[in-house]
């Protein structure tokens, strides 16, 4: 359904996407926003979730959440490698 607020998104988002093109010649359909708030610490899964919901397209990751699955991609590599 169409309300003043997603035209509003749809207007912002593209007006984004036109200028990371005219700066950076990247095109995009639809970016989303990563944001990497540091080390894990006490944060709660939940109030990550809560933060992501308030805003569609955002993607909070900590660095160790980084950390941890750059690790598992190696790992994956690494083990496709041996079967091979």
């Amino acid at each position: 359904m169409l309300n003043s607020e997603n035209i509003a998104c749809s207007s912002m988002t593209k007006r984004n996407r036109e200028a990371v093109h005219a700066k950076y010649r990247l095109l995009s359909f639809r970016p989303k926003m990563f944001v990497v708030i540091g080390r894990r610490g006490s944060v709660s899964p939940i109030d990550i979730r809560k933060m992501e919901t308030d805003l569609p397209n955002l993607h909070l990751r900590t660095y160790d959440d980084i950390l941890a699955r750059m690790k598992a991609r190696l790992d994956a590599m690494k083990n496709r490698r041996r079967t091979k």
